[in-house]
């Protein structure tokens, strides 16, 4: 029961203080850090290599990676090379741009009129 001096509720120091006293205690009590039972039995035994095994693992990916790495790109059937165009074809494009933008000006300075 309350009455009208008493707080509505505990401060949070207080309450803070007893749940931090309360974990000590529990880890006091199971020998200090407290850990889930289920984790000792999921966890896996280290994998342990002979150096033997490691240098066969160690040849056989650096005999894998120099098979990778002195491959020449292969085309694929089909597949044709870059076209490059020709200087004379470069000057007629050229020229026929050169015409349609006269052809534009032309235009434009005529409706200006």
């Amino acid at each position: 029961m309350r009455t009208c001096c008493t707080p509505p509720f505990t401060p949070m120091s207080t309450s803070a203080r007893s749940l931090e006293e309360r974990i000590a205690e529990i880890r006091r009590d199971l020998g200090g850090r407290a850990r889930r039972s289920d984790d000792a039995r999921t966890t896996k035994p280290k994998r342990v290599l002979s150096a033997a095994a490691r240098r066969r693992i160690t040849a056989a990916q650096r005999k894998r990676w120099a098979k990778k790495t002195a491959r020449t790109p292969v085309r694929k059937a089909g597949a044709e090379t870059k076209r490059k165009m020709s200087a004379e074809g470069r000057k007629r494009i050229a020229e026929a741009t050169r015409k349609r933008w006269e052809a534009y000006r032309a235009e434009k300075a005529a409706a200006a009129h």
